[in-house]
């Protein structure tokens, strides 16, 4: 592979020269990634075959990334163009990858989340004052195995998707990935609901309207995940025979009692 058209990148962003380009195994085909070894480091390349999927907020990805959180780090303060289309330039967060996660390892993502909102809220009030009321801020909102990584400690990942929200939507989505697989044993489904949110109260206590929305943002995972679903479907990506597998246990989500 001609590294030319990226030495152009890493010597203005100073990142080294370039040692290796890899092209990255994707699910998502709107979105073409690069793994980049320099000199100096290895980063990760997002280029946006649709550009509606850059993320809106780069501003706090950048303030983000500025902190000690165990989150992937944004290089460019904005996109570039690359082969004529948008682009992005991340830390490589090398480590273990997941597709599914233990009951140990989704309190330990609900603790990571929690610190992340602790900045986000903060941020967040910065800009548009504080909400005593509920918490609002920057949420991931893809909250799931698949975007950690263990190395030292478990990393969040891959916030292509943030945007300015209710912060209870990113704790519904880890209860509804924990969940999903404990629906024909609602008291376990409970249980473990119930320890998420006491792992992320041992860093960031909920309001008392926070709590009320968990729920209501639970049904709204349930729904984007049904949508996702048929166009899985549609694209033939999974066959219907398991997209109504999924649609069952979809169902039985709102009988969860979490509280």
């Amino acid at each position: 592979m001609k590294l030319k058209k990226w030495e152009t990148i890493t010597e203005k962003l100073e990142l080294g020269n370039v040692v290796d380009i890899i092209k990255l195994d994707n699910n998502r085909p709107q979105i073409i990634k690069y793994k980049i070894e320099t000199t100096k480091g290895i980063y990760l390349q997002k280029i946006y075959v649709d550009e509606r999927l850059v993320p809106v907020h780069i501003d706090y990805l950048t303030s983000l990334s500025k902190t000690n959180l165990p989150v992937q780090k944004i290089i460019t303060t904005k996109s570039f163009r690359f082969e004529n289309r948008q682009s992005l330039l991340f830390e490589y967060v090398q480590g273990e990858t997941f597709e599914e996660f233990t009951d140990d390892q989704f309190a330990e993502a609900a603790k990571v989340v929690a610190r992340m909102h602790l900045f986000s809220e903060e941020y967040w009030s910065k800009l548009h004052g504080k909400n005593d009321s509920v918490s609002m801020g920057y949420i991931h909102n893809d909250v799931h195995p698949g975007n950690f990584v263990q190395s030292e400690t478990l990393n969040l990942i891959d916030f292509d998707n943030v945007k300015n929200y209710l912060l209870v939507k990113d704790i519904a989505s880890i209860i509804f990935y924990g969940t999903i697989n404990k629906l024909d044993h609602l008291n376990s489904a409970k249980n473990f609901s119930r320890r998420i949110l006491e792992s992320y109260e041992s860093v960031k206590k909920l309001k008392t309207a926070d709590k009320k929305f968990i729920k209501p943002a639970l049904a709204q995972i349930v729904m984007e995940a049904f949508v996702e679903t048929g166009k899985e479907v549609h694209r033939r990506n999974i066959s219907y025979s398991r997209a109504k597998k999924r649609y069952t246990l979809f169902e039985k989500l709102p009988r969860v009692n979490i509280f």
